[in-house]
């Protein structure tokens, strides 16, 4: 096969998978499920099942898919709870990516304004397009990133396991800097669930298997280091890691985290 060729055909694969048709019947399928609640249910018939072909988070499966958005703003809302915010007017998801997990909060938050921020400008420009979202292209500098309003949320899911500390801690300050007195910061990472398949179950995570017991070690001790810098105020129900903490270095309000193993088996 020519390499030219190649791009093409992968992107008539991918149209073929994201088709409304065959997404449409995985939700409906998936509305059937005995473990949603009537509300879950409800969401997932109202919400939207145009699914942009490049979205790297669909690999065909609409139930994984849509578990996903619901498990996010499961972990919202109890967040929210937690620090007794009862109105959300402007929230961030970032990175939105093709909107996994906007697509339901704009449904939970009808009147905010939402901003898409995301370093493809594709997938910032498809959440505004079909979900009516602010677009915001990233920087790979995140200092260079600007939104120009404040917000009562951010949600910030699986970013700073891509990240390395100085660009977490650059994340962190980008999000202090544009959260209203008020606001609340969630934010997923690796934790307990993941440290426990790189001990036991020899998972990778394609790193060096030989850095992995170092590691390993690294994040056992880390709790104590932590106690200096965060008091836990609570756990987030179905977060295997130290979920909830209020900063206490200087942030303008509370940032809770939530660990990335609160999303459904």
């Amino acid at each position: 096969m020519p390499p030219a060729v190649r791009p093409y055909l992968g992107a008539l694969r991918r149209s073929a998978i994201a088709n409304p048709a065959r997404i449409g019947l995985q939700k409906r399928r998936l509305m059937k499920s005995a473990a949603l609640s009537a509300a879950e249910r409800e969401l997932l018939r109202r919400v939207s099942s145009r699914i942009h072909h490049r979205d790297g988070m669909y690999a065909g499966s609409g139930e994984q898919y849509f578990l996903a958005g619901l498990s996010a703003l499961a972990c919202i809302d109890e967040v929210l709870r937690a620090a007794s915010v009862e109105e959300v007017a402007d929230f961030l998801d970032m990175p939105s990516g093709y909107g996994r997990e906007l697509r339901f909060f704009a449904l939970r938050f009808p009147r905010a304004t939402c901003t898409a921020c995301d370093i493809q400008p594709g997938a910032t420009d498809f959440c505004a397009r079909e979900f009516g979202a602010r677009p915001v292209v990233s920087r790979p500098r995140l200092g260079e990133v600007s939104f120009g309003r404040k917000f009562d949320l951010v949600w910030c899911g699986s970013l700073v396991t891509h990240l390395d500390p100085d660009s977490t801690r650059e994340l962190l300050r980008l999000f202090a800097r544009h959260l209203k007195p008020r606001g609340v910061a969630v934010f997923t990472f690796h934790g307990d669930h993941v440290l426990r398949r790189m001990r036991d179950g020899g998972e990778t995570y394609e790193l060096d298997p030989a850095a992995v017991p170092a590691l390993v070690s690294h994040y056992e001790a880390a709790p104590a280091r932590a106690s200096s810098h965060f008091k836990t105020s609570m756990r987030v129900t179905g977060c295997s890691s130290h979920a909830v903490a209020r900063q206490s270095t200087g942030l303008p309000g509370a940032v809770f985290s939530a660990s990335s193993a609160c999303s459904r088996s």
